[in-house]
């Protein structure tokens, strides 16, 4: 129940999100802008899932071996979803910033040229650190899979709802539409910089582990 209840908060925290940043989009930006952020969320899960799957399918190996206090491999384990996270990201931002005016005409064939041109732009700021994101989800799952779901669970709704819902608000208070759309990139940068502390600290605590029991080895 409690490893199930952080996957559960972050459900209802984006449900939460939602609402708020599609009422702020069309107050901000109107019918136009509701349908830019519309066109943002049917891209953002291929992003999302792909780096999802790595998530998950690291859980069981690092669950295992931190259960066994192989520490070694955990480290291991988690430097390689962090890896092939960081990779699956890569792929998705290179094409949104190749053609992303054709993923908008993919959506919208009859947008004008100026409504096209803003759309690109939305897309190029919105998406612009979506390599960092990824980051922001290998690694709350991390903690998920050892046994922390506590730390999990602050850490999505610290990104989802108390850092972005409170930029998006300021952001958006200044700029308007465009502010909206740097909010995200905004919280990816200030999440990367927190979730690399806590991973530095967890991967000297990992080495840490597995000196001692190198060392109680070596004393039997």
């Amino acid at each position: 129940l409690s490893i199930g209840m952080s996957p559960f908060l972050l459900q209802m925290a984006s449900s939460l999100v939602g609402l708020v940043t599609n009422k702020i989009v069309e107050t901000n930006g109107g019918t136009y802008g509701v349908a830019v952020m519309t066109i943002i969320n049917s891209y953002l899960p291929i992003m999302t899932m792909t780096v999802y799957s790595v998530a998950q399918a690291i859980q069981p190996i690092i669950g295992f071996n931190y259960g066994a206090e192989n520490y070694r491999r955990v480290r291991k384990a988690l430097l390689i979803a962090v890896a092939m996270g960081l990779f699956s990201a890569a792929i998705f931002w290179i094409v949104v910033m190749l053609i992303p005016r054709e993923l908008i005409l993919f959506f919208n064939e009859k947008s004008t040229e100026s409504a096209l041109k803003e759309g690109v732009r939305a897309l190029r700021i919105y998406f612009s650190t979506s390599i960092l994101s990824s980051f922001g989800i290998i690694v709350p799952n991390y903690f998920q899979a050892i046994g922390r779901p506590k730390y999990s669970t602050v850490l999505n709704i610290l990104r989802q709802v108390v850092i972005f819902l409170i930029l998006m608000m300021i952001f958006s208070y200044y700029w308007k539409l465009v502010g909206v759309w740097y909010a995200q990139p905004a919280t990816d940068i200030i999440f990367f910089v927190v979730l690399l502390i806590f991973t530095i600290l967890e991967i000297k605590d990992l080495s840490r582990k597995q000196k001692n029991i190198e060392m109680k080895e070596r004393e039997n």
